[in-house]
């Protein structure tokens, strides 16, 4: 066991690491599905996944905010 800076640091790391990841293996995967669908399918597509992603921020907002108020 370390100090816990360097916990903290290494804590850090896997978290930058495993968000960059995840960054990497979406962006492949859109250029995936953009290969595989259409033009306007993939706006479509796109279009859902936009709205998908702010009630999931949405989500997250009013999980914070009930936190609080307990």
């Amino acid at each position: 066991m370390g100090s816990l800076k360097i916990q903290t640091f290494n804590g850090i790391k896997w978290q930058v690491g495993i968000n960059m990841l995840q960054k990497i293996i979406s962006f492949c995967t859109t250029i995936i599905i953009a290969r595989q669908l259409g033009p306007s399918a993939f706006g479509l597509f796109a279009l859902t996944m936009v709205i998908v992603s702010s009630f999931d921020l949405f989500k997250c907002n009013v999980k914070i905010i009930v936190r609080f108020r307990i």
